[in-house]
């Protein structure tokens, strides 16, 4: 299945529905890392993925104060038996009740990276 063009809400590219937990590192707008909040990933529920980007969800006031429109986000996303680490910036997030939910653009996934995303997509999409 081609991901590119398809049209989900004005998206250029279709989501697929993940919501699992995955470990995220909160960086800067410049990319410098938070040093609190780099020193160790945070758990945040990844619940949506596409190969241009992600929305999760984060709870805590931590999390909350980190994401910011432009901020970078650096999302390890465990793939059959390796982990790939996507960077992405914050496009848009809204805070919730007990945290904040943040839309992530990905940015310079090195194409071995990018063809596991596909891959994953690809078999995620399988079971929706």
């Amino acid at each position: 299945m081609d991901f590119g063009e398809y049209t989900q809400d004005n998206r250029r590219f279709y989501r697929v529905k993940i919501n699992k937990k995955v470990i995220c590192r909160f960086l800067g707008e410049e990319g410098n890392r938070f040093k609190l909040l780099s020193m160790v990933g945070m758990e945040v529920v990844l619940l949506n993925l596409s190969p241009a980007g992600a929305c999760i969800t984060c709870e805590g006031s931590i999390s909350a104060c980190a994401v910011r429109r432009n901020n970078l986000i650096e999302i390890d996303i465990p793939i059959t038996d390796r982990v790939i680490k996507l960077t992405g910036r914050v496009i848009w997030f809204k805070k919730t009740e007990t945290g904040v939910k943040a839309g992530i653009s990905f940015e310079r996934i090195p194409a071995e990276d990018n063809d596991m995303l596909l891959r994953y997509l690809r078999e995620e999409l399988r079971f929706q």
